[in-house]
């Protein structure tokens, strides 16, 4: 006897398609055996294919066990009360996959193939065994925890709001792909990221906006270069091409980690990424060698930040180590690059060091287009007297969504006027003279001029009085008249007074005598 038919109805344009099942209902009277007649409703055990039946555990007294004491498929599962699935066996569930109610816990026990799962407000669902899915998430602010290895590597998406947590003893042997669609808001979990036989994990955003929070110790690993869609690579953020973006993807996680390679790039398509919230006691930017310990990366590495025509952002807040260079001597050195449509916000202290040869390189190099900005302390630094510079042929903007100080250490600090707009340097202006400032440990040294003047795009300001732009600390090739004001009041005027670069805007209506 078969009870709560169920039914499937697939429209197109021309023809109409109709799939019938039948819900079997759970009892559990005899024993836990899901092969065993007697524990199910009308003493019929649901069919074994992805077609037929699906398996309801309705609302009872207590939670149900089911051990799965035989390899078994199905077209469902529903899930209203407590339930824990056990044994060695594995279950199949069909692309109609698992629907669990409002509250309700559920623990797959034995291995998992296959299913969608559908979590209401407030549900858990805990994976203990092998997982292998290519089905779909659907959460509703809630729960899923993993605490086994999973094999997903062409798996389904997130979808919804919730947190998903990972064990802290989880290693992934492949490539494992993460593909969240929609809206979604999610918070990742685990206790650490344990990459294997030099396998990537990719994070992919279908339609937006999405925002994603990755906690604890989570982190990835970049090596080699990569591109949007490619095979290998680090961390992916993109958008689909079928897909109109709504909004930003944001992520955030503890650490990037950047490993040896051939010039690893992290490539971001419309999506922001932070690195540390400051919760972790190892967050930040590290660099990984071959021999795997930090501060060991190859002769004339260069670590690139680049993003596509939708620009992305790169925004460190907290760097304990920062990027510790292994550098030979006589080498191009170590270098980060930000690239065009790119922007690298430092927002802690972030160290580029070289550790050896005395003819060695460590810089920092911002092409034309691209942008620096931020409120902390972006350092060159060198223990053998090598030597460390700053290439700016883009745009610099000191502060994170307000009036900042950014500060950079080097032995020369450049600034290329490459184009009016790519190469802009884009300031806030306050009242009681405040203003962005940009602090130079080292010279401030006037590169090529392609656009004629150095432009500061003060975005239509509104505040008068007398502002330090740029301060160094040791000498200048500038001059006052090197600069110019692009979206200005029309009556401003830069000075070089000591070693500042100052800016004076006399208030609306100031009358100004030419002689």
């Amino acid at each position: 006897m078969r009870h709560s038919g169920w039914m499937v109805v697939m429209v197109s344009v021309v023809s109409v398609m109709t799939v019938y099942g039948v819900d079997i209902t759970w009892q559990g009277t005899n024993n836990a055996s899901w092969t065993a007649s007697t524990n199910w409703v009308g003493g019929v055990v649901p069919a074994n294919n992805a077609t037929d039946d699906r398996a309801v555990f309705a609302v009872g007294t207590g939670g149900a066990s089911v051990k799965v004491d035989a390899t078994r498929s199905v077209a469902g599962l529903v899930i209203q009360r407590d339930t824990s699935f056990n044994g060695s066996s594995t279950l199949t569930l069909s692309p109609t996959g698992v629907v669990v109610s409002a509250g309700c816990s559920v623990m797959f026990n034995n291995p998992i193939s296959s299913g969608t799962y559908s979590l209401d407000t407030g549900s858990i669902l805990t994976f203990s065994n092998t997982v292998n899915y290519t089905g779909n998430f659907f959460l509703t602010n809630a729960t899923i925890n993993f605490t086994t290895r999973i094999t997903y590597n062409n798996g389904g998406t997130f979808n919804g709001s919730g947190v998903v947590n990972y064990a802290s003893t989880y290693t992934n042997t492949q490539n494992l792909r993460l593909t969240f669609k929609d809206t979604v808001g999610l918070a990742i979990k685990s206790e650490a990221w344990d990459p294997v036989n030099n396998n990537d994990m990719m994070l992919r955003f279908q339609g937006g906006p999405s925002t994603l929070s990755l906690e604890k110790d989570f982190n990835f690993t970049v090596s080699d270069s990569t591109v949007i869609g490619g095979t290998k690579g680090p961390l992916q953020l993109w958008n689909s091409s079928t897909t109109t973006v709504s909004g930003p993807h944001t992520l955030t996680i503890s650490q990037l980690t950047i490993n040896d390679g051939t010039n690893p790039t992290l490539l971001l398509d419309g999506a922001t990424l932070t690195i540390g919230d400051g919760g972790g006691v190892a967050e930040g930017v590290y660099c990984i060698g071959g021999g795997g310990s930090v501060s060991d990366f190859n002769s004339g590495g260069a670590f690139k930040i680049a993003a596509t025509a939708n620009g992305g952002t790169l925004r460190v807040n907290t760097s304990p180590w920062g990027s510790n260079f292994n550098s030979s001597g006589g080498g191009i050195g170590a270098k980060i690059s930000v690239l065009t449509n790119a922007a690298l916000i430092c927002n802690c202290t972030w160290t580029n060091r070289i550790l050896k040869g005395t003819g060695s390189k460590a810089g920092l190099t911002v092409t034309e287009g691209a942008t620096l900005g931020g409120t902390g302390i972006f350092a060159m630094a060198s223990s053998t007297n090598g030597y460390m510079y700053t290439d700016v042929s883009g745009r610099v903007a000191p502060g994170d969504n307000g009036i900042g100080i950014l500060t950079v250490a080097c032995t020369n600090f450049t600034w290329n006027s490459v184009s009016t707009n790519g190469s802009k340097w884009v300031w806030d202006l306050g009242p009681n003279n405040a203003a962005d400032k940009l602090l130079i440990d080292g010279n401030f040294k006037k590169g090529s001029a392609g656009a004629g003047k150095f432009f500061f795009d003060l975005q239509n300001v509104t505040s008068s009085g007398s502002f330090v732009l740029v301060e160094w600390t040791d000498t200048t090739t500038f001059i006052a008249s090197d600069f110019a004001v692009l979206n200005g009041t029309g009556r401003d005027t830069f000075t070089i007074s000591g070693k500042q670069l100052l800016l004076t805007v006399p208030p609306k209506g100031t009358m100004i005598r030419i002689f």
